[in-house]
């Protein structure tokens, strides 16, 4: 890890969300012992300071998770930030007696610290405003930090596919033919499939599909936009959001309902590998113990050359076997 400059020795550096009251009261209300040095109040939003920003970004701390304290040489962050607020602040003022009093103890900081993120966080939505993402690295592909060393060994036509930048307006077009098969289990529940945007609970081959890999200038997810269009019906719309953890991929759909999986390159293909269902109510995605009950999805893409590329969509069902997949060949017809 790259020491900081010397400059940083002196004092104690504060970073914090400059756009939410709650932070920047509690950043102008804060007193430090004089024996701990000046007082450095940095806006994490605007900050003059690339390398206290970049050295937070290489130890993992998340600003949209919390603030971060540097002092001699040591990082504090969330819990651990106001941890040391109450242990050096200076005992006047009513925010620092507050401080002191409260966030002293462990216990009253592991109970009250999640609901004061929850509260920041609900304000910069309700404020109009956009989380920090000081960990995401805006000029990079959304999955190159997923496939980690694997990225380089993607072949050409499934690197234009994962080519999304977070927080742009990238567009990745892609259109072929799809065999598609439901459960006739399925078929009878369609119209309530589809009201809640659930793949589409129809049976036909060669169904042409576009699908449009969208990033939001908004928000850090891979959109799929996909319109399915079967033979005497109207197009199909099927629109999720995938958002990406490590290798951990969450895909939500309309309603909020989500499918986790694993995501990897073996050398051959890309797998997603199913992990399990969830639901994400007010940002929170909740696990969902249904896999018994809706079956385990698993999907695959194999390049074909560097304009196409194969992919295969499973559920199966541990009592009654395969309910749901489709399987074709796409082409890659437009980069934006």
């Amino acid at each position: 890890m790259v020491k900081l400059p010397d400059i940083y020795d002196h004092g104690v550096w504060f970073v914090y969300d400059g756009d939410c009251p709650l932070c920047t009261s509690a950043a102008q209300a804060l007193k430090i012992k004089e024996s701990h040095g000046p007082l450095h109040i940095i806006d994490a939003r605007r900050s003059d300071q690339p390398e206290l920003m970049s050295t937070i970004k290489q130890r993992n701390y998340d600003l949209d998770q919390g603030m971060v304290i540097y002092h001699s040489g040591v990082f504090y962050h969330g819990q651990e930030a106001l941890y040391f607020m109450a242990l050096h602040s200076q005992p006047s003022g009513l925010y620092n007696r507050i401080n002191r009093l409260l966030f002293r103890s462990k216990l009253l900081r592991k109970t009250a610290y999640p609901f004061m993120r929850g509260c920041r966080n609900t304000l910069i939505r309700l404020l109009g405003r956009k989380p920090i993402y000081n960990m995401i690295d805006k000029n990079s592909p959304t999955f190159k930090s997923v496939f980690k060393d694997d990225w380089d060994q993607l072949p050409p036509v499934l690197k234009k596919h994962y080519a999304n930048r977070p927080l742009s307006k990238d567009e990745v077009i892609v259109e072929g033919k799809l065999n598609v098969y439901a459960h006739p289990m399925l078929r009878i529940f369609a119209p309530i499939i589809a009201l809640i945007g659930l793949v589409p609970p129809y049976s036909q081959d060669n169904v042409p599909v576009k699908v449009t890999f969208k990033s939001d200038p908004n928000d850090t997810s891979f959109q799929l936009v996909r319109y399915f269009h079967f033979q005497d019906k109207k197009p199909y719309l099927f629109h999720s959001k995938m958002y990406c953890h490590q290798q951990d991929v969450v895909e939500v759909m309309k309603g909020g309902f989500c499918w986790r999986s694993d995501i990897f390159y073996d050398g051959q293909k890309v797998q997603l590998k199913h992990k399990g269902y969830a639901i994400k109510l007010f940002g929170k995605i909740i696990p969902l113990p249904i896999t018994w009950l809706m079956g385990a999805g698993n999907a695959t893409e194999t390049a074909i050359d560097d304009d196409h590329f194969a992919m295969e969509v499973t559920v199966t069902h541990p009592l009654w076997g395969k309910i749901y997949g489709y399987n074709g060949i796409f082409r890659i017809t437009k980069t934006l």
